[in-house]
């Protein structure tokens, strides 16, 4: 590493530490905002004492902010091969609970390129990593079913009506392809192969489907699923 690199590394590491000496919300600004580019700055000086601050910041951080760092982090070229990156990752995943770490998953997966959830789990992270995050997953996810199940159990006890299948039913999330699976591709190639419609055209009752699929089928949202089918139906006739 040259001197250069080595005095800019040391000045980016006093002023993240004067950051957080003063307030953890002024270093969470750093991160959050938009005019900091975090891949550079990760490229520049993600050292292990900028890793150590991250570790002090983490249990400060919404999932909004950890999803923007995880992805500069693990967008570093040299990412699988650096562990002390892949830790503060980890800890910023395995730190985040419940409904935060739903929506910190979600966050991952809508970078709108490669770099998602799946990647960074069974592809960037080293194999122990990957296996921690794993679990820690699927500890908050019976927690989050077991959590689910009692609140469904406690309003049939109270005579709410919920039938027993709208007490065991739980969130889904819809992976789903675009071309010839939502709309047709008109035949396309690369996009697919199906000439039975106009390219871009949505198959009729797919919303319907995708609708019926997303509910969690309580009276209400089983209600407004059937009226929001008949909307789609209508839409795509016309």
């Amino acid at each position: 590493v040259s001197g250069s690199r080595l005095r800019a590394q040391g000045k980016i590491l006093a002023a993240l530490r004067d950051c957080l000496q003063a307030s953890p919300a002024d270093l969470l600004y750093v991160f959050s905002s938009g005019d900091v580019d975090l891949p550079q700055l990760f490229a520049l000086a993600g050292t292990r004492d900028v890793m150590a601050l991250l570790h002090e910041l983490t249990p400060h951080m919404d999932a909004m902010v950890k999803a923007r760092t995880i992805d500069a982090l693990r967008r570093q070229v040299d990412f699988v091969h650096l562990l002390h990156l892949q830790q503060a990752v980890v800890e910023m995943v395995c730190q985040t609970a419940g409904r935060e770490l739903t929506t910190l998953k979600h966050l991952i997966d809508e970078t709108g390129d490669f770099y998602n959830l799946h990647k960074l789990v069974f592809c960037d992270l080293a194999p122990a990593l990957s296996e921690k995050v794993l679990h820690h997953i699927e500890t908050e996810a019976r927690a989050a079913q077991d959590l689910h199940r009692n609140r469904q159990e406690k309003s049939t006890v109270n005579g709410s009506g919920v039938s027993g299948t709208a007490a065991a039913a739980l969130p889904r999330k819809i992976l789903s392809d675009i071309d010839d699976t939502l709309y047709s591709s008109g035949g396309r190639f690369p996009a697919g192969v199906d000439r039975r419609f106009p390219r871009k055209q949505l198959y009729p009752g797919v919303l319907a489907l995708y609708r019926e699929l997303d509910s969690e089928q309580d009276p209400e949202s089983a209600a407004a699923s059937a009226q929001h089918a008949m909307e789609d139906e209508l839409s795509t006739a016309s």
